[in-house]
């Protein structure tokens, strides 16, 4: 599949560094749920404070979206970090996708816990996408891409399948992965 808007670079790269707030995301999640004729009301963006709070409340959305799109602020870093949580539409296998390829355990005490409680068999990534420079904050393009819309195209999304993809975008269209996901999922690009 070819990326087809042309593009100016400068802007790419702008946008590329520019991170997505959490209204930017809410934003971003309501236009493409109002696309697929969704409710507002059903978009859910969790801390894990939040999931631990009300766990109930975290696996219906999980249950009833498939995904859940976690922020994270780890204790070893001054900013926080999005993630997604989705669920494989065909086996039920529940995953953590991390753009950084890194699993619950190097951000959260609280997350793991949570997940051995509740979703001990949990499968993660551990490819990195993301680069790590100060300039490339993809985070959340990365976990809206997967969890609304990998995981709603692909019944059975799996991490490998993930890697499938991206190598597919990035051979096909020649740019990075920082550059395919912010020229998939952005704002006015």
């Amino acid at each position: 599949m070819y990326i087809y808007k042309s593009y100016n670079m400068s802007k790419l790269a702008r946008e590329i560094s520019k991170p997505l707030s959490n209204i930017d995301l809410q934003k971003l999640l309501n236009e493409m749920n109002e696309d697929k004729g969704k409710n507002k009301e059903r978009i859910n963006i969790f801390t894990v404070p939040e999931m631990n709070k009300n766990p109930n409340k975290f696996l219906k959305k999980i249950d009833d979206d498939g995904y859940s799109i976690l922020f994270i602020n780890p204790n070893n870093v001054a900013v926080g970090h999005w993630v997604v949580h989705y669920k494989n539409r065909k086996t039920g296998q529940h995953y953590f996708f991390d753009s950084y390829g890194k699993s619950p355990a190097y951000y959260d005490k609280e997350l793991v816990d949570f997940y051995k409680k509740y979703i001990p068999n949990i499968k993660y990534n551990t490819e990195p996408y993301q680069k790590k420079e100060m300039k490339v904050n993809t985070c959340g393009r990365y976990a809206t891409l997967i969890g609304l819309g990998l995981n709603n195209i692909v019944p059975d999304l799996t991490p490998e399948k993930i890697k499938e993809i991206m190598e597919r975008f990035k051979k096909t269209n020649k740019m990075d992965y920082d550059e395919i996901v912010t020229r998939l999922i952005n704002f006015d690009l």
